[in-house]
C-alpha cells in the first residue's frame, strides 16, 4: 500500500530545511538531539452529494521538536513553523489548501526515556479535496 500522500508532502516540506533531522513516527535508537518526529492521522470529510464518497480529507501532523534545552526545542519548532505554516502542499490529483497551525505547546522537560530532553509539540492541519 502506498504511503499517505499528505504525509509525503508534509515531510518533503520539512526535509527541504537542511538543518532539521526529521523522523516519521519512530526515532532511531540513540538519535542525536535536536530532532523532529512527526505522527500523522487523517479523516475523510464531507461526502460527495451524489455518491456519498468522501472527497475532502483533513490530515493532522503532530510534530514533536526535541532538544537538549527548552531553547533548542523552541528554535527547532520555529524552523518547523517556517517550513510548513501557510505553505500549500502539492499532491497529484488533489486540490490543497495552505497548512494551518491548530495547536502549539511550549517545551516540556521529558525524562521518560531516562535521557532528559525538552519537547515542544505542535499540531498542523492539511486539507485537500479530489480535483
Amino acid at each position: 500500500m502506498a504511503d499517505d500522500p499528505h504525509a509525503v508532502a508534509f515531510l518533503a516540506l520539512l526535509d527541504a530545511d537542511p538543518v532539521l533531522t526529521v523522523y516519521d513516527g519512530q526515532v532511531d535508537d540513540n538519535a542525536a538531539k535536536p530532532y523532529v518526529v512527526v505522527y500523522f492521522y487523517g479523516t475523510p470529510q464531507r461526502g460527495d452529494d451524489l455518491t456519498a464518497e468522501s472527497r475532502e480529507t483533513k490530515t493532522r501532523a503532530t510534530v514533536h521538536c526535541v532538544g537538549e534545552t527548552a531553547a533548542s526545542a523552541r528554535i527547532i519548532a520555529q524552523r518547523v513553523q517556517a517550513a510548513v505554516l501557510d505553505k500549500t502542499p502539492v499532491i497529484a490529483g488533489r486540490i490543497c489548501w495552505a497548512i494551518e497551525a491548530e495547536y502549539t505547546q511550549p517545551p516540556i522537560r521529558d525524562e521518560y526515556t531516562g535521557v532528559p530532553a525538552h519537547d515542544a509539540i505542535s499540531v498542523y492541519v492539511m486539507k485537500s479535496k479530489r480535483d
